[in-house]
């Protein structure tokens, strides 16, 4: 599957696909379809706008699940949180060798948050 997923995304780079056009996409398509559509995403294109920013465009877009393949385990329970709110399925994919943002970026964190 990690290849499918890397070949998948090489190939959407090549064709400069990016997070707007794909909602876009959704929001023109999805009235057609009488089946439901999950989206699937890396966990960055989620924090770039925002969790729960995320959550309501695909919300809007009428995305009705959505599945992460490489999500920090400390950082599940508060993307679940945020789809639950949102009435969006989800199914994260945690990760044990990913790094936190938090766990990078914010001074202290592991003293402060252990």
């Amino acid at each position: 599957m990690v290849q499918l997923s890397r070949a998948a995304a090489a190939c959407s780079l090549a064709r400069e696909t990016n997070f707007d056009a794909v909602i876009s996409m959704l929001r023109e398509v999805l009235p057609q379809l009488s089946c439901p559509v999950s989206q699937f995403s890396y966990y960055n294109p989620i924090l770039k706008p925002g969790l729960g920013k995320f959550m309501s465009i695909i919300k809007d877009a009428g995305v009705q699940g959505f599945m992460v393949l490489d999500v920090p385990l400390e950082e599940t329970d508060i993307l679940r949180m945020e789809s639950s709110k949102n009435n969006i399925e989800s199914e994260l994919i945690g990760c044990i060798n990913c790094f936190s943002f938090k766990r990078i970026c914010i001074p202290g964190y592991w003293e402060w948050n252990s």
